[in-house]
């Protein structure tokens, strides 16, 4: 990866804790405020929802221009793509079955999942009256 072939020797855990602190924390966290902050200010429900897709999509966005802005392939990545002749193709001769079974029994189970509404009790069985704040805050 780029982070680890052009990062310093020391600096792989703080790397690896700043992936799984906005990857995994700061960004659910993030997206939870949002919807707080959006629904209590008084929109209709109908701007809440575009309003954190808005803003999912404008930090999206971000990411996808700095990313293309600041990041460059190494010079190491770079030679061994020109080497790297046929080795998809490689990859797939050799497990298509797995790759087809995995993506065939989740199907299967999203089916059976969505299928049978397990999930969804919890979230609509809420009070359908009050306004979204208080269904979330059931949750």
């Amino acid at each position: 990866t780029h982070s680890a072939e052009s990062g310093n020797a020391g600096d792989g855990a703080r790397n690896v804790a700043l992936l799984y602190l906005f990857g995994s924390g700061g960004g659910p966290v993030l997206c939870d405020f949002v919807t707080f902050f959006l629904d209590i200010s008084g929109l209709p429900p109908q701007f809440v929802w575009r309003g954190i897709f808005l803003v999912g999509s404008l930090l999206s966005l971000a990411g996808l221009v700095l990313r293309f802005l600041t990041t460059q392939n190494s010079k190491q990545f770079t030679k061994a793509a020109k080497q790297a002749k046929g080795t998809r193709r490689n990859f797939f001769r050799y497990y298509w079955r797995p790759l087809l079974g995995t993506a065939l029994i989740w199907l299967l189970f999203d089916i059976v999942e969505y299928g049978l509404k397990q999930n969804d009790a919890a979230i609509f069985s809420a009070d359908e009256s009050g306004p979204y704040r208080n269904s979330i805050l059931t949750v």
